[in-house]
C-alpha cells in the first residue's frame, strides 16, 4: 500500500527524515553536555569566592615584592574572621575563572622516561578543605612536606591512565627536572563544568612560585560560612587598601565561584535552547503535517477499510493496519538521525540519544495515526458500502 502511494509519501518521510535529524543532534548535545557535567572532577565551589589582584603597567620587582607581603598581610587578616572557613592560595588551580585553554599546560616527564600531556597546577594543604577535592587514593599533600627531599604531588586518575602507571601512590614523577613523589590520586580537577577534568598533576605552590608571586598577580580562595561572601568582599577590598598604599597601580578582583558556574552552565544552557527550540517546533509542524496528510488519505480510503471489514476483517485489523503503516513511515524518517548520532558521537553519548530519537519516532507515529484510527473506528460500513 505504501509502494502505491510513494508519490504522497515519499514528500512525508523526506519531511520526517530531516526533522528527525535536526532532533538527534539536539538531544546529542543534551546528552553531551549532560554527560560532561557529570564527569569525575568538579571541586565544590558552595560558598567559595576567588580573590586576588593584578599588577597594571610593566613589571617591576619591587612592587611585586610589596603586593607579596600586603597580600599575605590581607591573608593573616582575613583567616582570622569567624565566618571563614579557610583561605588557600593558588597558582592555575581555581575553577571557572578563566577559559580552559588558558590554564598551564606542557608536556610532563615520567621518571620512566614515558612522556605525556598535562595541565599544571599549584595550591596548598589548604586546598583540601577548600575545595573538597575527590581523593581516590592516597592523600593530598602538606604544607612545607618534603618526601626524601623530593616535593609532594597529587595527580589525576586521567593522568595515572595516560602515564599506564598502577600503584601510583609514591611513585615518583618529573616536573620539568625536579622530581616529585605522588601522595594521592584525584578523580580529577575540572576547570570548567561542562568540560571533562583534562590529566594535571598538583604540586605545592612554593615549588612553582618560590617568591610567592608569578610577579604580576596572585589568585586565593576562601570558603566562608553561607551567607557572608558580601562581608568577606568589603573585608578584603578594605584590607588590602589599607595595606597597599600605591592603589592606583593593582586591580583587585573578587569573584563567588558558584557565579562563574553558573554563567558556564547558562551559556550551555543557550546553547542547547538556540538548538533544541528550533527542531521541537520543526517536530510539531512535522505532526501536525502528518495528522493531515493521515486524515487525507483515510477519508480518500474510508470505502476501501469498509470493504476490508464487510469482506471479514475486524475494525481492530484495520487500524493495527493503518498504524504499522505509519511505524514504518517514521521509522523509515528516524533512520538516517539514528545512523548520523551513531557514526559521530562515542557510544555512551550516541546511545542514549539514538533510543530516544526511536522512541519518539514511535510516539509520533502513534500520535499521527490516532485520530485518523478513530475515524476509522466509528465508521459504518454498510451505509458507506451502501452510498457507492
Amino acid at each position: 500500500m505504501l509502494w502505491n502511494q510513494r508519490r504522497k509519501y515519499t514528500a512525508v518521510i523526506f519531511e520526517q527524515m530531516l526533522v528527525f535529524i535536526a532532533v538527534a543532534l539536539s538531544l546529542t548535545i543534551v546528552v553531551d553536555t549532560v554527560h560532561s557535567y557529570n564527569t569525575p572532577g568538579r571541586l565544590d565551589t558552595d560558598n567559595v569566592v576567588s580573590f586576588g589582584y593584578m599588577i597594571e603597567g610593566n613589571y617591576e620587582w619591587e612592587k611585586s615584592k610589596a603586593s607579596v607581603q600586603a597580600m599575605d598581610a590581607v591573608k593573616e587578616y582575613l583567616g582570622q574572621k569567624p565566618y571563614v572557613i579557610g583561605i588557600s592560595e593558588s597558582y592555575f588551580f581555581i575553577p571557572y575563572i578563566r577559559p580552559s585553554e588558558y590554564y598551564w599546560a606542557d608536556s610532563l616527564v615520567f621518571a620512566a622516561g614515558k612522556k605525556v600531556f598535562a595541565h599544571f597546577k599549584g595550591t596548598d594543604e589548604a586546598a583540601e578543605k577548600v575545595f573538597g577535592p575527590d581523593i581516590v587514593q592516597g592523600r593530598w599533600f602538606h604544607d612545607g612536606e618534603r618526601i626524601d627531599g623530593k616535593y609532594p604531588a597529587v595527580v589525576s586518575e586521567l593522568l595515572v591512565k595516560n602515564l599506564g602507571l598502577e600503584d601510583p601512590v609514591g611513585k615518583t614523577i618529573n616536573f620539568g627536572v625536579i622530581p616529585c613523589v605522588i601522595t594521592g590520586v584525584v578523580s580529577g580537577i575540572k576547570e570548567t563544568p561542562l568540560k571533562e577534568a583534562p590529566p594535571s598533576i598538583i604540586v605545592p605552590i612554593d615549588l612553582l612560585l618560590p617568591t610567592g608571586s608569578c610577579g604580576v598577580f596572585e589568585e586565593l580562595a576562601a570558603k566562608v560560612k553561607s551567607g557572608y561572601e558580601d562581608e568577606f568582599a568589603n573585608d578584603f577590598y578594605r584590607e588590602f587598601h589599607k595595606v597597599w598604599s600605591e592603589t592606583a597601580d593593582v586591580e583587585c578582583f573578587i569573584i563567588p565561584l558558584s557565579k562563574g558556574e553558573g554563567e558556564y552552565t547558562e551559556t550551555s544552557i543557550v546553547q542547547i535552547a538556540s538548538t533544541g527550540i528550533p527542531a521541537l517546533f520543526l517536530l510539531i509542524f512535522s505532526i501536525l503535517g502528518t495528522i493531515g496528510v493521515n486524515l487525507i488519505d483515510v477519508k480518500e480510503r474510508l470505502r476501501e477499510f469498509a470493504l476490508r471489514i464487510s469482506c471479514g476483517a475486524s475494525r481492530r485489523q484495520v487500524i493495527v493496519m493503518f498504524l504499522l503503516q505509519n511505524v514504518m513511515v517514521t521509522g523509515l524518517s528516524a533512520f538516517p538521525g539514528i545512523v548520523i548520532v551513531l557514526s559521530i558521537y562515542p557510544l555512551e553519548i550516541s546511545l542514549p540519544a539514538a533510543a530516544t530519537v526511536l522512541l519518539l519516532a514511535l510516539t509520533v507515529s502513534f500520535l499521527c495515526a490516532g485520530y485518523p484510527a478513530f475515524r476509522i473506528s466509528r465508521m459504518n460500513p454498510a451505509e458507506l458500502l451502501r452510498s457507492e
